[in-house]
């Protein structure tokens, strides 16, 4: 015989349709998605107790390999109490407890019923407009996300790293190239640097070819014995400095005296 239970001796449930029905009145029945029909069946099973909400979500969905939010939850009774109202029962059955769970109101009477109560509903069924099936969320897909999470987090640090290695090795490379460069003059608001021992054909250089820098600047200078130019490479501020900003010029016509 199918497992069933008279409410207030006027609605009959039945569990394994999730069928709410009126006992008087059989054309007047509301199906419940399983969510509600199982939040329903555990209130019942523990009618003088709280269940938890923690308790409803093992029971209904992680036992079953599911997982949902708190919103699906909530959703679900609400589509458990639209249900009742639906079928006749304007009494609210379900009370919530606050920060702990749900209980059936002291005042509901429920016994198992086993009558012979005809409970062939005709074509179609009385439902509720917002009884629809809530959205579950495989666990197996919650942890192929977690894993994509993790992975993705990864690759973002690894990245992040890589790039912040390649700036730092660029910067210690330009620092260890301008390291051959040795002190030459201060003339006027400029700070000249130079490369190589012959720093009188530097300063010549300087002086017939009037190099000058803005105030605070620094001049890095280099004579090619192999090209008749002269390299002058101007920065803001010193070469070994973070965020330095450097402007490079051409001299094609100057003479390496080296």
């Amino acid at each position: 015989m199918e497992k069933s239970y008279l409410i207030n001796n006027t609605i009959l449930f039945y569990p394994e349709r999730s069928l709410l029905v009126s006992r008087d009145d059989s054309s007047s029945a509301v199906t419940l998605n399983m969510p509600a029909s199982m939040c329903f069946l555990l209130l019942i099973e523990r009618q003088n107790g709280v269940v938890t909400q923690r308790e409803f979500f093992k029971e209904v969905w992680e036992n079953h390999g599911s997982y949902v939010t708190a919103n699906t939850f909530y959703q679900n009774i609400s589509i458990l109490r639209k249900g009742l109202k639906a079928v006749g029962l304007q009494e609210e059955l379900i009370k919530t407890v606050p920060k702990i769970g749900l209980t059936l109101s002291k005042s509901v009477s429920v016994v198992a019923y086993e009558g012979s109560h005809d409970t062939h509903v005709a074509e179609p069924v009385s439902t509720v407009e917002s009884v629809v099936s809530s959205p579950m969320l495989p666990q197996s897909n919650m942890i192929v996300g977690r894993r994509f999470l993790w992975l993705l987090t990864c690759c973002a640090v690894f990245i992040f790293f890589g790039l912040s290695w390649w700036s730092y090795s660029s910067y210690i490379g330009e620092g260890e190239y301008f390291s051959d460069y040795q002190y030459l003059d201060k003339i006027g608001d400029c700070t000249f640097y130079a490369r190589g021992k012959n720093t009188n054909n530097y300063i010549t250089f300087i002086q017939e070819n009037k190099v000058t820098c803005p105030p605070g600047h620094f001049s890095y200078l280099t004579i090619y014995r192999t090209a008749p130019r002269v390299s002058v490479i101007t920065c803001d501020k010193a070469i070994s400095t973070h965020g330095v900003y450097c402007e490079s010029k051409y001299y094609m016509k100057a003479e390496d005296d080296n």
